[in-house]
């Protein structure tokens, strides 16, 4: 499978699908007072990314499309010693629009 190249996507709207994750992997956190909410997204490529939304996703295990802003966040690595803290940033998306896709039974927890 194929990576995604968000550099390319850098500061751009585009549309993404995955699914929201139970298994959230180690990221940076950004704080957006415009998208409140923040999920990981499991995408196809075995690849996660974090997305930030106005609106709650509530729903877990179904598919999303997701549209927005690809954005570079930069920090210190949540691993010291294997990823080179001066260099460390992460490709996320302030999404402006979502829904899901072709959902089916409720998701009950």
């Amino acid at each position: 499978m194929l990576r995604y190249n968000f550099e390319e996507c850098l500061e751009k709207t585009i549309t993404i699908e995955g699914v929201i994750s139970n298994i959230p992997w180690q990221h940076l956190i950004g704080l957006f007072e415009e998208y409140p909410f923040s999920d990981y997204l499991d995408l196809d490529n075995n690849e996660q990314i974090v997305i930030y939304s106005k609106t709650q996703i509530l729903r877990r295990n179904v598919r999303i499309k997701a549209t927005g802003e690809i954005i570079k966040l930069t920090g210190r690595s949540k691993r010291p010693g294997k990823i080179d803290d001066n260099e460390y940033f992460e490709y996320q998306m302030l999404v402006t629009n979502w829904d899901y896709i072709n959902p089916k039974e409720p998701d009950i927890e």
